[in-house]
């Protein structure tokens, strides 16, 4: 198991984490898809260009995401059970 020091991080609260989030999106936007998911649940998320959540529904389709699930998107954070990745377009 890897020591907790030397993990990868994208911050130390939800708020940086959710920033980061938002940079790495604008900043591969075009070339990447950048995408949250909570781990355990399946639920996956990404940010429009304007960084609100949306809800993924299928590989090509996505929605706002509701009040509840930006709650329980904030909470998976600060529990340490999302899991932030890019893949391809």
């Amino acid at each position: 198991m890897q020591d907790r020091k030397n993990r990868p991080s994208l911050g130390g609260s939800a708020e940086r984490i959710h920033e980061a989030f938002k940079n790495h999106s604008h900043e591969w936007c075009g070339q990447r898809i950048t995408e949250a998911e909570i781990i355990g649940a399946g639920e996956r998320f990404r940010l429009d260009n304007n960084g609100k959540l949306l809800r993924v529904v299928s590989e090509i389709s996505v929605r706002d995401a509701t009040k509840a699930e930006f709650r329980a998107f904030f909470e998976a954070i600060e529990l340490g059970q999302v899991q932030i990745y890019q893949t391809p377009l």
